[in-house]
């Protein structure tokens, strides 16, 4: 009876869209890391991905005349690239890691100035793919304050982010699967995790209008999986549901910065999409014969900034060390979730 139940929720839930772009018009350095953990061990190499983007330099305003760090890149082969940096002597003289000039660093791809967020997307497609397909995926935004980080997650009123391509990516496949007697349903939550001047942190429902206690656990059937108590999760139907409450989450986002004095660079901002299907075919069901259900999760992190503590202006040391402390357990994260 439940899974009848389950399966009736997801049919009149779910509504078949035509292909196509949200409302939303499509058009210092930044990186982005995109993981999926698959269901089987293929392709485990490509699991994780480690994807550097560099923004242009300022045309215009302060320090648009200093001279820049430039980024070169050379392949070394499939998914791998090598970074080396390179800066003129004026910069050389005043820099304060200087051993970090020439160095190489390995990653998955670069992207240079000239890449439209398109390109940035494109490296983000097989994660998407990959949770559609039953896996949970993770695409994380990490950087410097200013290094573009919430542009290229969020986008602009003006031209599309990763998350606005990742609605569209979503209804084009369950457009195409829902023909061969599978239905979804995808809801969506957004939370923002702001760290306090003495390093406690604040949950806020950014998809609410009211005040709520927050309260993240772990779950009890799993080492690996948590959720967020009191957390609003909107319906979509469409891909134009998920864009316009973004749209009004980030608004909010700019409020409590603006009139509560949390700002956006200081916090972290998680966007959380969960798919469910329900496959009623009697070649993929269950043993028992009951359709085959399955729940699977993208969130999409856009981190807080990550410069040194002495670059914050005014001075915030508890604040600073919070979210570094945070930023550093990211390399340890790939094994927390592998078990």
């Amino acid at each position: 009876a439940e899974l009848a139940a389950k399966l009736a929720e997801l049919r009149g839930g779910f509504r078949p869209t035509a292909r196509g772009s949200p409302d939303s018009p499509a058009s210092s350095t930044a990186s982005f890391s995109a993981s999926s953990m698959h269901a089987e061990g293929s392709e485990a190499d490509r699991a994780m991905r480690a994807v550097v983007r560099c923004r242009p330099s300022l045309a215009t305003g302060v320090g648009a005349e200093r001279p820049t760090v430039a980024l070169s890149a050379d392949p070394l082969g499939r998914d791998k690239v090598s970074l080396r940096i390179d800066a003129p002597q004026e910069v050389l003289e005043q820099c304060r890691a200087i051993e970090e000039v020439g160095r190489a660093y390995r990653c998955s791809a670069f992207l240079g100035p000239a890449a439209t967020q398109e390109d940035v997307f494109a490296e983000a497609v097989p994660v998407v793919d990959a949770v559609m397909k039953g896996s949970n995926g993770v695409i994380l935004c990490y950087g410097a304050t200013g290094s573009g980080k919430t542009h290229t997650l969020m986008g602009t009123d003006h031209e599309d982010g990763i998350a606005q391509h990742v609605a569209t990516r979503i209804f084009e496949f369950i457009r195409d699967r829902s023909s061969r007697g599978e239905v979804f349903a995808v809801d969506a939550a957004l939370l923002q995790i702001h760290t306090g001047k003495d390093g406690e942190e604040f949950l806020t429902d950014l998809f609410s209008d009211t005040s709520a206690d927050l309260e993240v656990k772990m779950d009890a059937g799993s080492l690996h999986r948590f959720s967020c108590e009191g957390l609003r999760r909107l319906p979509i139907r469409i891909p134009n549901e998920l864009c316009d409450a973004l749209r009004a989450g980030q608004a909010r986002r700019a409020d409590l910065e603006a009139w509560q004095h949390l700002p956006a660079c200081r916090s972290h901002c998680v966007l959380s999409i969960t798919v469910e299907s329900l496959v009623d075919r009697q070649d993929q069901a269950l043993p028992t014969g009951e359709p085959l259900v399955s729940r699977r999760k993208l969130s999409l992190v856009d981190l807080a900034g990550s410069e040194a503590a002495e670059l914050w202006s005014p001075p915030c040391p508890g604040q600073a060390a919070a979210i570094g402390r945070a930023l550093a357990a990211l390399p340890s994260t790939p094994a927390q979730l592998g078990g």
